[in-house]
């Protein structure tokens, strides 16, 4: 089930030395990673979009919540590695969030913006995404 589910993602990622200290505090990290942004749709693609209509995701999953202050410098990257096709999606639901809203997120949460950060975040975050080809 799901935790054999975690367990293969985490597999993706062998680290040799340290105690199991160390190596337990890694593997947690990593398990951090895949949190946020979320799956915001249903099985069938339905999502509420931040116009709050419901949207179907055709060709992609629908992510969510949104704090691109703190992660577009490393998380991002790590999920175009580790995840190409969950962070391809990711890239897709923040271009969706536009397209619906008329704004792109800094810091969304579920389908509204909290406007709780300064700076433009996405535009990195999106830049990395075209640059990895996603």
């Amino acid at each position: 089930g799901a935790e054999r589910t975690w367990e293969k993602r985490l597999d993706d990622v062998r680290v040799r030395g340290g105690d199991d200290t160390l190596r337990r505090t890694f593997y947690s990290s990593l398990y951090r990673s895949f949190l946020a942004p979320n799956i915001g749709s249903d099985v069938d693609g339905r999502y509420t979009g931040w116009d709050q209509e419901i949207h179907r995701a055709k060709g992609f999953t629908y992510y969510q919540n949104w704090s691109l202050w703190d992660t577009y410098r490393t998380q991002s990257q790590l999920l175009a590695l580790l995840a190409p096709r969950e962070a391809r999606d990711m890239a897709i639901s923040v271009i969706k969030i536009d397209e619906e809203s008329g704004w792109l997120p800094k810091w969304g949460y579920g389908t509204v913006e909290t406007n709780i950060m300064t700076g433009d975040p996405v535009t990195p975050f999106l830049t990395n995404a075209y640059q990895q080809g996603l």
